[in-house]
């Protein structure tokens, strides 16, 4: 009998036709939608077509704000929603100086 890998033991969860995206998202458009929740995929794909379209596709949609977007679902953990500081190699930052 082959050894099952990671993936393929019990009571986990893998498969090539399954998405889990977290968290969704309440937008103007979701209400129609079963539980007023449309999955982030959709909304990321608008923003990135909505930078190409607007600012070109060879720019960053870092700075792009979503729009239409009013809340999240389920409530992110705070530790999810912080960006720890980056640090570089030799670079000090103004008020390090």
């Amino acid at each position: 009998m082959p050894e099952q890998t990671e993936a393929e033991s019990p009571g986990t969860l893998s498969s090539a036709f399954l998405q889990l995206s977290y968290p969704w998202l309440k937008t103007s458009g979701s209400s129609v939608l079963l539980q007023s929740l449309e999955p982030p995929d959709g909304a990321l794909a608008g923003m990135l077509a909505r930078n190409a379209l607007t600012r070109g596709a060879h720019a960053s949609a870092v700075k792009v704000t979503p729009a239409e977007i009013y809340d999240v679902w389920p409530e992110l953990p705070a530790d999810e929603t912080t960006v720890p500081e980056a640090r570089f190699r030799g670079a000090t930052r103004e008020r390090d100086r």
